[in-house]
């Protein structure tokens, strides 16, 4: 295969790996999200509104980013016994995604099922204008249930209704065949059920594993375009996670400071405050000050350039912020370990208790 599609359920958690080792073997690796989209406000913690399977793939870096969003918002806002999107969700963050119509869960699934395709053409629209032109495919597949084969009638029709273009797709759980029953074993363990049990959670069929090309070919003969479509989803997915550096989240600095100012700032201010309060500085005349504070000073200077030239001024703010947090809120902090527990910044700040220089 030229190009493997990694979506899981909810979250991006394996995406890195993936995009690494499928590199690292000439695949091309695709990035997506397997999400619930909810009919009304994904905020309010109920099942009330209908729910539905949806794929969304990253086309660039601004798709993938748009990705990191939606799992994000999926996990924080929208939670309720699953991550969940909503409309207004996906409408303000779908720029850069292709979407998929999902399993049978998803729209076309679902209302065939319900033998409503009025409303799945309604939803389709909906989906195909948020979505925007060739962003929106129609999932093909083949899980062996009966009712597949309805949903893959019913996908062709309103393909050739809506003008929407269909894909051959792999709702894929598991890597081979015979490992089905592995696979349910580690439901029943996620699950807290037994095997024995008739009432849990159970994949009806043995046809959710990694099928290969020749197999995808054979399965869908009879629509060619769906083969020839998932290629030109992969070229058209391009995105690059082979960055290096450090991505810090925004610090806010007071009075339009860079991070490095603040840091030197803050730092400056926390070493005053510790060398008062360890060497009672106001009971020492002046002359005898300077040579106490002079190698603590110099050591400081030394560590807020190394730390400036790495980059990690933003890194060390935002730990003082959530350690002194801690404790001005009575929340147990420990007084510092490792190599952090030596650094004069990091006592500077209050993030150690532990003076690092007679050490």
């Amino acid at each position: 295969m030229p190009a493997v599609a990694l979506t899981d359920y909810g979250n991006l958690h394996g995406a890195f790996e993936f995009f690494q080792t499928a590199k690292k073997h000439g695949i091309k690796p695709i990035i997506g999200l397997d999400i619930t989209l909810v009919d009304g406000d994904a905020k309010e913690k109920s099942n009330k509104y209908p729910q539905y399977n949806l794929v969304l793939l990253a086309e660039n870096d601004h798709g993938l980013k748009n990705l990191y969003r939606l799992a994000t918002l999926a996990a924080i806002e929208g939670f309720y016994y699953k991550p969940r999107i909503d409309w207004t969700d996906l409408e303000k963050h779908h720029e850069g995604l292709i979407a998929l119509t999902g399993n049978r869960f998803g729209i076309v699934g679902k209302y065939v099922q319900d033998e409503r395709l009025d409303v799945a053409k309604e939803k389709l629209s909906q989906l195909s204008q948020i979505m925007g032109k060739n962003q929106l495919y129609l999932e093909l597949m083949n899980t062996g249930l009966p009712i597949q084969e309805k949903i893959n009638q019913a996908v062709v029709s309103l393909s050739s209704e809506l003008g929407i273009p269909y894909v051959a797709a792999n709702d894929c759980h598991y890597l081979n065949q015979d490992d089905e029953r592995s696979h349910d074993v580690v439901l029943c363990v996620g699950s807290g059920k037994f095997i024995y049990e008739e009432n849990r959670l159970k994949f009806p069929t043995n046809q959710y594993y990694f099928r290969n090309t020749e197999e995808m070919k054979e399965i869908f003969a009879s629509y060619p375009d769906a083969i020839s479509n998932s290629l030109m989803i992969a070229e058209k997915c391009n995105v690059n996670l082979n960055r290096k550096g450090y991505f810090m989240p925004t610090y806010q600095t007071r009075d339009g400071k860079t991070l490095e100012e603040e840091l030197q700032l803050l730092s400056q201010e926390g070493l005053q405050k510790r060398l008062l309060q360890k060497f009672q500085l106001e009971q020492i005349p002046a002359e005898k000050q300077q040579s106490i504070t002079n190698n603590y000073t110099e050591r400081l200077k030394e560590e807020l350039t190394i730390i400036n030239n790495m980059g990690f001024a933003g890194y060390f703010l935002i730990v003082q912020d959530f350690i002194n947090y801690a404790k001005d809120h009575g929340i147990p902090v420990g007084p510092g370990r490792g190599s952090a527990a030596g650094s004069l910044v990091a006592y500077s700040l209050k993030i150690t208790d532990i003076d690092p220089i007679p050490y």
